[in-house]
């Protein structure tokens, strides 16, 4: 770490803060003919966790020279993330079992240009529609990729299919309750469940202790047709009848 400043009264400039001059002063006091140990003295005093905004702001200022200063920046600007672009990334990673990096220009470029017209939602919608879309066609599997999937010329394409056939909202469902591979589903889950979706749904049956029996039998049904089944066999409980089966989520 260097001292770059020439006139201490250039520490009276307004663009610098108190606690800024505080730091300046301490690097200072501390300061070696050889920059490598200034560093290590001033890391001996200093938390550049703390410190990590008045160090970035010294150095390009130009009071100092801080060997640190790139990684401090990209640190602070991965903090400005857009929220959504992180939100979505996840998503799409936990469904395509994938690990895009949310952070690199290449994942983030479209995405960022997409939700600048459209909202978070419609972004999931199109994630997980084009996922059901294409996920068993060995040729367009390999598109699942943010490149593809928020490319501008396709996007509104893919964005009113996603509208019009509702193909994949399930999953948008599931997502916004939590809802995760291998839950049981319950009637108060399945109440949140859209009527006329299909879900993956594995049907165990269960002992007279409750305990699962068996591996389970895995199909899609209709949200209403959950709903209904679920609310019979509650009933049927409820007067005193033995609970047969349980359903759990299948995460698509």
């Amino acid at each position: 770490m260097k001292i770059r400043l020439s006139e201490l009264k250039e520490l009276l400039r307004e663009d610098l803060t108190l606690s800024e001059r505080g730091l300046f002063l301490t690097i200072l006091l501390l300061r070696d003919n050889d920059p490598k140990l200034t560093l290590a003295k001033v890391k001996a005093k200093v938390s550049f966790k703390n410190a990590r905004l008045e160090l970035i702001h010294l150095h390009e200022l130009k009071y100092i020279e801080w060997s640190g200063y790139k990684t401090a920046k990209r640190l602070e600007e991965n903090k400005k993330l857009n929220p959504d672009v992180i939100t979505a990334i996840e998503f799409m990673n936990a469904l395509y079992k994938r690990n895009f990096d949310y952070k690199a220009t290449s994942t983030t470029t479209g995405l960022l240009q997409r939700l600048k017209e459209n909202s978070l939602e419609d972004i999931k919608k199109v994630i997980s529609n084009r996922y059901l879309v294409w996920k068993d066609d060995p040729v367009m599997n390999i598109h699942l990729n943010p490149t593809t999937i928020f490319r501008l010329s396709k996007f509104t394409k893919y964005l009113e299919e996603a509208k019009r056939t509702r193909k994949g909202e399930a999953i948008i469902r599931a997502d916004a309750i939590s809802l995760r591979n291998g839950q049981e589903i319950t009637a108060e889950i399945a109440a949140t469940f859209i009527e006329d979706e299909v879900y993956n749904i594995k049907t165990h049956k269960v002992d007279s202790r409750g305990k699962i029996s068996g591996i389970g039998l895995v199909g899609r049904r209709y949200g209403k047709d959950i709903k209904k089944t679920l609310m019979i066999r509650d009933r049927q409980v409820e007067y005193g009848g033995e609970k047969e089966f349980i359903y759990t989520y299948q995460a698509n």
